[in-house]
């Protein structure tokens, strides 16, 4: 017996629900087919893919996000031996401070915070007292992005900052007394990505 069929291949005989369904089916693989034959792909959105024939639900950010970030955020400071004191221009002084961050993996990072910079002469015998002449600076610039950027040196992987200096470093610098170094100080309190702050802090000996 021959079957009669309307609708391009649908049998008559079927129920207006079934033909439809059949229908459906019929469409879909032909949108795959020529999908697949021009490289394209198909949201499964489109065709209620997904367990249950939902849709994907879309993706949300939280707590995780803060613990990503965290987790290459500096927890260490180390003032780096390439600073040095600057004497070349005349009548002028600058202590050139090269410091470097670290995260939890030791590899270097950047790092915003507020940077308190400390000088003072070392003591030469135990007991000394404390110098009188120590000179710090307060430099606020580097929690802003872009500043904080410009002073990090992609070669060294270190921040330079450069701080006019006083006379009595300057003395210290060119009038030999190779018993005395002098001590400097970095100290960077940084901004945390969960809204609390982290201290970071290292000092070097800085010889002739």
């Amino acid at each position: 017996m021959e079957r009669d069929q309307v609708g391009g291949g649908v049998d008559s005989r079927m129920s207006p629900q079934e033909a439809k369904s059949v229908s459906l089916r019929r469409t879909m693989v032909a949108i795959t087919a020529v999908a697949a034959l021009s490289g394209c792909t198909i949201d499964p959105s489109m065709t209620g893919g997904g367990p249950g024939g939902g849709r994907r639900a879309a993706s949300t950010s939280g707590s995780g996000d803060v613990l990503a970030e965290s987790a290459f955020e500096p927890v260490r400071l180390r003032v780096h031996p390439l600073t040095h004191v600057d004497t070349s221009v005349a009548d002028t002084c600058v202590l050139v401070l090269h410091y470097e961050l670290r995260d939890q993996f030791t590899d270097p990072v950047k790092g915003l915070g507020a940077l308190r910079v400390q000088a003072r002469p070392q003591r030469v015998r135990q007991g000394e007292p404390e110098a009188v002449d120590a000179t710090s600076w307060d430099i606020a610039d580097l929690t802003e992005p872009r500043t904080n950027s410009q002073r990090f040196d992609p070669a060294t992987r270190t921040y330079r900052v450069a701080l006019t200096a006083p006379t009595w470093i300057r003395d210290w610098a060119t009038t030999p007394d190779p018993q005395r170094a002098l001590i400097v100080r970095a100290t960077l309190t940084t901004a945390r990505g969960d809204g609390t702050r982290r201290v970071l802090s290292d000092e070097f000996v800085l010889e002739r």
